[in-house]
């Protein structure tokens, strides 16, 4: 019965990440098409890429990866193009060739672009459209390996350091820490692995102090939570986020 109700519990946890995702990614891509420029910023190739992109987004709704990810593929090289040409101070252009690498899954091109805008723009919505990346790579480790939790702690924690009170970051963290049984043991086992390793320490002290205060382990939970703001002051976890 554990067993099975365990194995249930993961595919409802899967497909609300599914679920999440598609939604984050219908909107953000919604946002981006009717967010115009500034007239002095129009190139050709926006029209083109609009077209692409609203392709993209219908075949993969459809279900046809292949033709969806061939026209974010070619939306991304008139995005890159016109960056390249024009030197655009728009930021509306970069957040659209992010969405071309987010379709195609790039995450790590999407995560150098994002921090170079923020960089160069100083946007909030850069920086939300940063975290919400990071979380979006944590969900798709979590999809190809569910037990690489160290990783997924990894980009969690950069998710937060650029957006601290990102939800979704929030949510999966909690969803870590509230892992119960044998799968709670092989969790901490892992989380412990990444800490000894020197790799998001922050978060996962903050994680293993949740995990140990839900066991009664109230000595082990203090020790993790100083630990993890001596490591970070910045308050970017509390109960009362984690909560809310």
């Amino acid at each position: 019965d554990y067993n099975q109700t365990r194995s249930q519990s993961s595919v409802f946890s899967m497909a609300r990440i599914f679920l999440t995702t598609f939604l984050f990614f219908f909107f953000f891509i919604f946002f981006l098409m009717i967010r115009r420029p500034p007239r002095s910023t129009l190139f050709p190739y926006t029209t083109l890429f609009r077209s692409q992109m609203q392709l993209a987004t219908l075949y993969g709704l459809r279900g046809d990866r292949t033709r969806s990810r061939s026209l974010a593929s070619e939306a991304a090289s008139l995005l890159e193009q016109e960056i390249q040409d024009t030197q655009t101070a728009d930021v509306t252009t970069w957040l659209r060739l992010a969405g071309c690498y987010l379709l195609l899954q790039d995450y790590p091109e999407a995560v150098s672009l994002l921090k170079r805008a923020v960089t160069k723009f100083d946007d909030d919505v850069c920086r939300r459209t940063l975290g919400q990346t990071y979380v979006r790579w944590s969900d798709e480790v979590f999809a190809q390996t569910p037990e690489n939790i160290g990783r997924r702690m990894e980009l969690l924690q950069e998710a937060l350091r650029v957006a601290p009170d990102d939800p979704l970051a929030l949510q999966r963290i909690v969803e870590i820490a509230g892992v119960e049984g044998p799968a709670a043991d092989e969790a901490k086992a892992r989380l412990q692995q990444t800490l000894a390793d020197g790799k998001a320490t922050a978060v996962i002290h903050f994680t293993l102090g949740t995990m140990e205060a839900s066991e009664g382990n109230m000595e082990a939970a203090l020790r993790h939570l100083d630990q993890a703001h001596a490591v970070n002051p910045r308050p970017a976890l509390t109960p009362t986020n984690l909560a809310s």
